[in-house]
């Protein structure tokens, strides 16, 4: 089940379920725990490492289940907007999963290397949907969220259709009464296919 939300001014596509039903979908597992303090996993989409920095005044667990989506869900032509799910998704078994965690960061304006997207300041916790900007919202367990209020989206190399996108002094605030205190976030991204979209595509 899927609905259209605008996470930045416009129709993307988001998963709003906490528990959804997927036929054929294996090797999901529960995944492995990572290294405390992050995000990590690959899969044939693309690939994260992405550290948070001090999580001490905040209700985030110390370590997340290994990545096993990593897909382009939206992506509009005429403005290059592109909106990405990074996501830990958990096994329940039965061909039933649950969300251990997702990190959502949206792209408005075509990527080219050496690109600085500046991350889109908070209007009433959503961002603006301003040209050549960013916005990221990251949800844990079991309902918090958080959105970054400054820093930036690199493009690092493009190429062909395989983009490196690094995250750069972000600092990730509490987007909702049941998220907790303030973090950073530094790391890189690759997708492997910027153009191609799947709108739930675990492995």
């Amino acid at each position: 089940m899927k609905s259209y939300n605008a996470r930045m001014g416009v129709p993307v596509v988001r998963l709003l379920l906490v528990a959804v039903m997927i036929a054929g979908f294996t090797g999901c597992g529960g995944g492995t725990a990572q290294p405390s303090h992050g995000l990590f996993g690959s899969t044939s989409r693309g690939s994260v490492a992405v550290q948070f920095g001090d999580t001490s005044q905040t209700n985030l667990p110390s370590t997340f289940i290994r990545a096993n989506e990593i897909s382009v869900t939206f992506y509009d032509a005429p403005t290059g907007t592109r909106a990405i799910d990074v996501g830990g998704w958990v096994d329940d078994g039965g061909g039933s999963f649950h969300k251990g965690w997702l990190l959502l960061p949206d792209l408005l304006g075509e990527p080219v290397t050496g690109k600085v997207y500046p991350l889109d300041t908070l209007d009433a916790g959503q961002p603006s949907g301003a040209p050549d900007t960013a916005a990221i919202i990251f949800q844990g367990t079991p309902a918090d969220e958080w959105i970054a209020s400054s820093g930036a989206v690199t493009v690092q190399s493009l190429v062909s259709v395989r983009a490196v996108l690094s995250f750069d002094a972000v600092t990730m605030v509490p987007r909702d009464s049941n998220a907790m205190g303030s973090f950073t976030m530094s790391g890189t991204l690759t997708i492997t296919n910027i153009n191609s979209v799947c709108n739930f595509c675990p492995e």
